[in-house]
């Protein structure tokens, strides 16, 4: 058992222990699931972490490759695109509740990238919101509520949803999955 706080309040959520065939099978913080790293808070954290690492030595290769003149700015930008804005994008649909804070960090991701096709340094101080332009690269934030729009129009003509979608709409109007994408839709 762990103590869990929960504004001002403490509980304790009992741990939980599954048994198949006699063996009980191991209690995890955290477990990686189609290419999400969950943990037991589904806050993202290490998922956010494993992202990161996964793009560090990416963007020193984009990086490597740019100030040595091996590729040009435009070769840069599709290799990021490639290699790292596809593994940013993963599984939008399911962490796009993600923080601010860890969205941030995403997007330090992709500044980062641009900077090197540009072969800006951050001690430059030259404006994210230019080196977008510059590159036609829409930021993270304004590309995952157009991602995540599309993707809750083509669910609400799955006729596998269908029948869910019309019982959520029709019992609870404000509440369930249709309420919380609401504003993505919209």
């Amino acid at each position: 058992m762990f103590v869990k706080k929960k504004r001002d309040q403490e509980y304790v959520v009992p741990r939980i222990f599954v048994q198949i065939d006699n063996q009980l099978i191991e209690n995890k913080s955290e477990t990686k699931l189609l290419g999400l790293t969950l943990d037991n808070q589904l806050n993202w954290n290490a998922h956010v972490a494993q992202i990161q690492s996964s793009c560090n030595c990416r963007i020193n290769l984009l990086r490597t490759l740019r100030w040595n003149n091996i590729i040009d700015a435009n070769k840069t930008k599709n290799l990021y695109i490639s290699m790292i804005r596809s593994k940013l994008e993963y599984g939008l649909p399911a962490w796009i509740k993600m923080k601010k804070p860890l969205r941030d960090k995403l997007q330090v991701i992709e500044n980062d990238c641009l900077r090197a096709a540009s072969q800006v340094t951050r001690r430059m101080h030259v404006r994210i919101e230019d080196l977008h332009k510059d590159h036609e690269i829409e930021m993270l934030d304004t590309r995952r509520k157009e991602l995540t729009r599309k993707y809750i129009e083509r669910k609400r003509h799955d006729p596998l949803l269908l029948d869910v979608m019309n019982r959520i709409d029709a019992e609870n109007p404000i509440e369930g999955w249709h309420a919380l994408m609401s504003e993505y839709c919209s």
